[in-house]
């Protein structure tokens, strides 16, 4: 961009024409009105603003949505809101008007700038969502949680939570029931942190991590109430279970193992605390590179009931 440079400027700025003082009048030209045209057209391009002429508000509308995130709303303080069956996905999600479904509630997570400020998502106590959770890709400017309550549950027939493309946010205290995959899984680089969480029946794993995805439940105390294939099954990635407290609801069976390891990256299970009646099935399986450590977890495992495990193609197990 430029200031205007055509005869009879003064000092690079616009002024009134008076003869009487031998000041000419400033010759408007294309190449000064093109420049800044195209400069203001630039700023709508940015933002995502289609010109249209005769709307006043264009260059208001495309600075504004440039300076609050590119047209996300920007939170300015800690949120909490609201999903209950009574509710509406049209409502604005507050506990007065709450939404309808997880998924609505993941999605207005998605279009917002966090700020750097926490939303907690608040699943209603007591009711059963029948769809999942799927966050695909990362939150801008912070991570969310999906708080539940006394008898929240998520059954659905596919994955009750999906974490992916960098997407980074926590669940709690609710059930996860899945007829036809896992109750948590984790991909492509995104993290899910858990607590407080019952683990129902799963058709596949628990939890299950792939391609640099990674499950975090550092310190956290939760049940295990239905069977599943595996328990924690990390393709690549890495699962962490810290000095978690697992009390078993039932004996419970894993049919190929509690834990298993299929690729690189590691299932980390130090100080394991059972409760509840013994399991069925194999402690471990690591296989392809994968290296599931139990830091001396391993007669804690055994004595919850698994048997020996087993490991190849280069999988470790300590």
């Amino acid at each position: 961009m430029h200031r205007i440079d055509t005869p009879n400027n003064v000092g690079g700025l616009f002024a009134d024409p008076d003869p009487l003082h031998g000041q000419g009048k400033v010759v408007l030209d294309a190449a000064w009105a093109n420049d800044v045209q195209e400069n203001i057209m630039a700023v709508l391009a940015a933002a995502g603003v289609a010109p249209v002429k005769g709307d006043y508000d264009n260059l208001r509308d495309a600075i504004l949505a440039l300076i609050t995130g590119g047209g996300r709303q920007r939170m300015l303080a800690n949120t909490t809101f609201y999903v209950d069956l009574g509710g509406l996905d049209t409502n604005d999600g507050s506990v007065g008007a709450p939404w309808l479904t997880p998924q609505h509630a993941a999605n207005v997570l998605m279009g917002l700038d966090l700020n750097g400020f926490t939303p907690t998502v608040d699943l209603a106590a007591g009711q059963t969502f029948t769809g999942g959770i799927t966050i695909d890709q990362p939150l801008i400017g912070g991570a969310a949680i999906f708080q539940g309550g006394a008898g929240t549950e998520i059954d659905t027939a596919g994955t009750c939570v999906t974490a992916a493309n960098g997407a980074i946010f926590t669940v709690k205290d609710t059930k996860l029931i899945s007829t036809g995959g896992n109750g948590i899984t984790s991909e492509l680089g995104a993290v899910v942190t858990f607590d407080g969480l019952d683990f129902g029946a799963c058709a596949s794993a628990h939890m299950s991590t792939r391609w640099g995805g990674r499950i975090r439940g550092d310190g956290s105390a939760y049940t295990v109430s239905g069977d599943a294939t595996y328990h924690a099954r990390m393709g690549s990635g890495d699962i962490v279970l810290n000095t978690a407290a697992i009390a078993m609801s039932g004996a419970r069976t894993f049919a190929d193992a509690f834990l298993q390891g299929d690729g690189p990256g590691t299932i980390f299970v130090q100080s394991l605390v059972f409760s509840g009646p013994a399991a069925t099935g194999p402690a471990y399986s690591s296989n392809n590179g994968a290296f599931v450590n139990s830091d001396g977890t391993m007669a804690a495992i055994l004595a919850a009931g698994f048997s020996a495990g087993s490991v190849s193609n280069g999988g470790l197990w300590d």
